[in-house]
């Protein structure tokens, strides 16, 4: 009796090559979502300034919205948000942006990208501003998540 040996085939030889690259020693790759996070000073130092002839306060600083995680096509579509005023006294004010203001034109964040704008926020007085931004992405598209920002005009 003579043994039998099947000869390989080109398929088998793929299917074994993606096998060994599946299993590398780190394990397989782990899916992270896609997320955005803000980024800026934390304190600024402000200036006194005139607006409509109204006294006012205001900081001039470089905001950053970071994409990462996902996928490189997923991308963070720019929802809205708000900016919260709070001055030194306990005087608050919450003002509404679309995502879209934010960082005009731009309304997206691809995977691994950053944007970045300088804003110019002006109230009565000295001030500290929390920002929240919402956005979203395919895996939560029904429910947006949100990337919180703050600093002190001083």
């Amino acid at each position: 009796m003579t043994a039998a040996f099947a000869r390989p085939t080109v398929a088998a030889g793929i299917l074994a090559m993606l096998g060994v690259a599946a299993c590398s020693s780190t394990g397989p790759a782990t899916y992270a979502p896609l997320t955005v996070s803000l980024s800026g000073p934390s304190a600024v130092q402000g200036h006194d300034t005139t607006v409509g002839g109204v006294a006012s306060y205001a900081c001039d600083y470089r905001l950053t919205a970071t994409a990462n995680g996902g996928f490189s096509t997923d991308v963070a579509t720019l929802e809205a948000g708000r900016s919260i005023y709070l001055a030194h006294n306990g005087t608050a004010d919450t003002v509404s942006f679309s995502g879209a203001g934010l960082f005009a034109p731009y309304t997206t964040v691809p995977a691994g990208a950053q944007l970045s704008t300088i804003q110019h926020n002006v109230w009565t007085q000295p001030f500290q501003l929390s920002l929240v931004l919402y956005y979203s992405t395919l895996d939560q598209s029904t429910n947006p998540d949100s990337a919180a920002y703050s600093y002190t005009c001083q």
